[in-house]
């Protein structure tokens, strides 16, 4: 397998900790506690807003076949002044999510390759669509993210696009009929897995998700996907920013060899 072309980390991390607000730490008094702060004060008015697909295993020789898509979104609106908690616990929990089920392809239930939990999501209600609506829908999503704190119905915001491998995405976002580069007002984007792996040593959601002492519970769900790789995400920035040499062991055996050979988060 090529290399992978990995961003640099700290650079990620660092756009990842202004859009979200936290306070640099080399600015902050001896006292300060990342956890109960309220002085935490986004740079951008934008949304992160993190996708997830899923497509049946069979129909590849039939061309690709979307059976799930999901959404979770953080407004970071709702970060404002608001204490993150231990670990940005806190945070997580104003984490809003999405699942749309792709009626025609429903019945193509994976379980070769990966288990398909597609009755499983655990964020709310699923929505059964037919593939046409679930592109409109997504598409209208990405331009005007369903948030509490929209000041009127349909505003649309800058978004940050997240996702884990969301460089492998583009297909299903072309297959629903989606260009979320001209759909939405993308800002940034952040792939949580060129934040956790090291060249060809590819690391899955759930491998992440373990070594963060994170919930997992019925991934290959689009919607609960999603939600895992946004909290991963936040999960992550905030121990960067504060609790970096505990990040560092965390991930350490997902960075491996690299770590050896002396490379730093």
């Amino acid at each position: 397998m090529p290399k992978r072309e990995i961003p640099d980390r700290s650079l990620v991390f660092e756009r990842a900790r202004q859009l979200l607000g936290l306070p640099d730490p080399s600015t902050t008094p001896p006292n300060f506690d990342p956890a109960t702060t309220t002085s935490t004060t986004p740079i951008k008015d934008v949304v992160f807003v993190s996708i997830d697909f899923e497509a049946s295993e069979r129909a590849q020789k039939s061309g690709l076949k979307v059976t799930e898509v999901g959404l979770a979104i953080l407004d970071t609106r709702a970060l404002v002044h608001q204490p993150p908690g231990t670990d940005a616990t806190s945070w997580l929990s104003k984490i809003v999510a999405k699942h749309y089920i792709v009626r025609e392809n429903q019945h193509l239930v994976n379980g070769t390759y990966v288990s398909g939990s597609l009755d499983a999501f655990h964020f709310g209600t699923s929505e059964v669509r037919g593939q046409a609506s679930t592109g409109q829908h997504l598409a209208y999503d990405l331009r005007h993210p369903p948030c509490p704190t929209a000041t009127s119905d349909g505003e649309r915001r800058s978004i940050v696009l997240v996702g884990h491998a969301l460089h492998n995405d583009m297909k299903y976002f072309e297959a629903l009929g989606v260009r979320p580069y001209q759909d939405a007002w993308v800002r940034d984007t952040i792939d949580t897995q060129d934040l956790c792996c090291y060249e060809s040593r590819l690391a899955s959601l759930g491998d992440l998700l373990g070594r963060l002492g994170m919930e997992g519970r019925d991934t290959h769900n689009a919607g609960n996907d999603a939600v895992y790789t946004l909290r991963a995400l936040v999960k992550m920035v905030y121990l960067w920013t504060y609790e970096g040499e505990r990040l560092g062991e965390m991930l350490k055996p997902l960075l491996y060899p690299a770590w050896e050979e002396g490379f730093e988060i």
